[in-house]
């Protein structure tokens, strides 16, 4: 069990974040509705939903006592194996209290896809970063405020 800053209990069972808590949702719009524009999202492609940026990830993920743990995504890398430069991982969301896994996302990165994937560690990073949104997006009921991939388009694109 964890409290929040009012004392209420939010708890993980079972390995799942019990998010649809009327007060683990009251957390997450306050955190949400406290959310700045080019920090903790951005708006790519106006009408369209923002971003969910890393900022805003952490934020929601920290709230909750979650923390990120990262693994190679050997499913993805086996499909996708003729995709040359490929990085994957997985991200695991597991609560500091309990160690257990809460949620999960994966990201991916090809070496050189664009100007800020150019070498290896900015391609590890970023798929790192690609991860982890899509964790979190999928541990919170925030889907259908944020996309993660708008970044990845360009105007000319849409």
């Amino acid at each position: 069990m964890k409290k929040n800053g009012k004392g209420k209990e939010l708890s993980v069972r079972n390995g799942k974040l019990e998010l649809g808590t009327i007060e683990a949702n009251k957390i997450i719009d306050a955190l949400v509705e406290d959310f700045k524009n080019n920090v903790d999202f951005a708006v790519i492609i106006k009408g369209k939903k923002p971003t969910l940026l890393v900022p805003g990830a952490d934020k929601l993920a920290f709230k909750f006592n979650l923390m990120a743990q990262f693994s190679k995504d050997i499913e993805t890398l086996e499909m996708l194996k003729d995709v040359k430069g490929l990085v994957a991982f997985k991200c695991d969301l597991v609560s500091r209290a309990t160690g257990k896994k809460v949620g999960e996302g994966r990201g991916a990165a090809v070496l050189g896809e664009k100007e800020n994937c150019n070498n290896p560690n900015s391609a590890i990073k970023m798929a790192e970063i690609r991860a982890k949104r899509d964790a979190v997006l999928n541990t919170f009921p925030v889907r259908d405020r944020y996309t993660q991939d708008m970044e990845d388009l360009t105007q000319e694109q849409t």
